[in-house]
């Protein structure tokens, strides 16, 4: 149980409109990209990470620093700091992964 509180402590760090803006970056990628839905499998899974990976690069580039609590900048006061990059894109693999999978499946 206290995996889970610790989990959400942190997801709770993160300012809601780090959150926002990534979400709503993605989304605007995927929907711009709607010829990559009829490709194959792993064209499909690549592109929206590579997407998924853009949008979070973005978000790390543009959010100012005074919204950008407990994200990159708000969380170590460098945009692109070599310690915490590789967790942020990692992630971002990962979530462009699941969303390749979930929409995926519930197309079938």
């Amino acid at each position: 149980m206290n995996t889970l509180r610790n989990i959400w402590e942190v997801a709770n760090e993160i300012g809601l409109l780090v959150k926002f803006s990534i979400v709503i970056i993605f989304g605007l990628l995927v929907t711009s990209l709607r010829k990559v839905e009829n490709s194959t499998s792993i064209v499909f899974y690549l592109a929206n990470i590579a997407l998924s990976i853009i949008a979070v690069l973005v978000v790390i580039t543009l959010m100012p620093s005074g919204y950008s609590r407990g994200y990159v900048i708000g969380l170590t006061g460098k945009r692109f700091d070599v310690q915490i990059l590789p967790i942020y894109l990692c992630r971002a693999i990962f979530g462009g992964a699941r969303y390749s999978f979930v929409y995926k499946r519930l197309l079938q």
